[in-house]
């Protein structure tokens, strides 16, 4: 709101990573800058918002979010003698006034990490202008220390799915204190944070280049204005034996740390480099993977197959350039094509076996 508008000159956005999940920030209700301004916060890493104080106020937090408070922001008007502070997350206010004489306050500071409840004001006299440095210690708001039983674990949620907790590909669960208790947590406080990775699903890809987010539901796919681009052409560098990544329309979001999950139905498929059909070779099986042997110069080469456990079988079609092969650990037959480069491999048959030999 400040940088969008400077001209209103409203203090910025305030979180802390030691409070996670409250937002503190000024606002207008509404569709236009017409409205009254207002100070909002957000218990839910701002998901919903509750106005709690109108006018434009400096505002900042401590005890790791135990104590909000907020100060009138001198303009051309607003002169205060109080300050207004919250020990339930903005739910209820009350006001102390640390000074008999009306006051210009221009700032409100506290340390870094918002983690003390000394917090410096800067301001000057109503008549002759002053500068004066204010220090107030809130400590003696809070009712006692707090005990491991005034915090609750609490999990972002997500506005269009409420129930999907899972942001870049991991759930987190901090421990905040609870809303109604009004204790000190304190300097020393070490805030523990529960840490899960999530399976892979949709939400954690956006669409690769060459490619357009369509349909209900949404799904990847080619861009129709951007023919020249092939998102499927082999790569110039691919060597035969290498592989080369071939897309299915989706990119994994930078630093999403998901795993598993539908990730095969998004990530892209290894396919083998094309390789030339030499004249005359001999395949070898080695249980976890295949070679050929060129007859004419008697190099050898691994044939670029994965996930092979025990291979027993092996045949060759040379009309097409494909490579049949059945595995007694994984009960399957299956087949690699490498004429085009641009064939995954395929398992023919999974089911119904009762033996392979």
């Amino acid at each position: 709101f400040s940088q969008l508008y400077p001209v209103t000159r409203s203090a910025s956005i305030m979180s802390s990573k030691s409070a996670p999940g409250i937002i503190m920030a000024t606002g207008v209700m509404g569709n236009s800058l017409k409205g009254h301004p207002a100070l909002y916060i957000s218990r839910d890493a701002g998901l919903t918002w509750r106005q709690v104080l109108k006018d434009y106020y400096f505002f900042n937090m401590g005890d790791h979010g135990g104590v909000l408070v907020a100060v009138k922001y001198f303009k051309s008007r607003g002169e205060t003698r109080d300050i207004s502070y919250s020990t339930d997350e903005g739910r209820t206010w009350q006001t102390y006034t640390f000074t008999p004489d009306m006051l210009r306050v221009y700032g409100l500071m506290t340390e870094p990490g918002e983690n003390t409840t000394v917090f410096t004001m800067f301001g000057s006299n109503h008549g002759l202008h002053r500068w004066l440095i204010i220090k107030i210690d809130l400590r003696s708001v809070f009712e006692r220390d707090c005990t491991k039983d005034d915090f609750k674990l609490w999990t972002p949620m997500s506005s269009d799915q409420p129930g999907m907790s899972c942001v870049l590909g991991k759930k987190e669960r901090f421990s905040r204190r609870a809303l109604t208790a009004n204790c000190y947590t304190g300097l020393d406080y070490d805030r523990p944070v529960e840490v899960q990775v999530c399976p892979c699903d949709f939400n954690d890809y956006t669409c690769d280049y060459g490619f357009i987010r369509a349909g209900n539901p949404a799904q990847c796919v080619r861009d129709q204005l951007n023919k020249k681009f092939d998102p499927y052409a082999v790569p110039t560098t691919c060597k035969p034996g290498e592989y080369y990544k071939r897309t299915k329309g989706y990119r994994k979001i930078s630093d999403d740390e998901c795993v598993g999950g539908n990730a095969k139905k998004f990530e892209p498929d290894e396919i083998p480099c094309p390789i030339d059909e030499p004249d005359e070779f001999l395949l070898v099986a080695h249980r976890e993977h295949i070679s050929r042997i060129d007859l004419r110069t008697e190099k050898r080469e691994v044939l670029p197959i994965h996930d092979l456990k025990n291979v027993i079988a092996i045949e060759y079609d040379l009309k097409n350039n494909c490579l049949y092969w059945a595995d007694i650990v994984n009960d399957t037959i299956g087949r690699q094509c490498f004429k085009d480069g641009k064939s995954a491999p395929e398992i023919l048959v999974e089911t119904d076996l009762s033996s392979i030999e």
